[in-house]
């Protein structure tokens, strides 16, 4: 069942738990495909993961149209 709407918005609440990976020396996280499918995020697609000081978590977007 596809979650893509039009305007790249999740249909769905999205939530899951996923373990921290090592990748050549870097940490690494799979995104849920539910969000990966609902925002329309595509392989080699730009995404921003944002975190303030004093943040306890990190936001994340598909870059398409953030600087437009």
């Amino acid at each position: 069942m596809s979650q893509t709407s039009k305007g790249g918005e999740l249909q769905d609440d999205v939530a899951k738990i996923v373990s921290v990976q090592d990748k050549n020396g870097s940490a690494q996280i799979t995104i849920p495909v539910e969000a990966v499918d609902g925002l329309g995020i595509e392989k080699g697609d730009g995404v921003l993961v944002k975190g303030e000081a004093g943040d306890t978590s990190l936001e994340v977007k598909p870059t398409a149209g953030l600087f437009d």
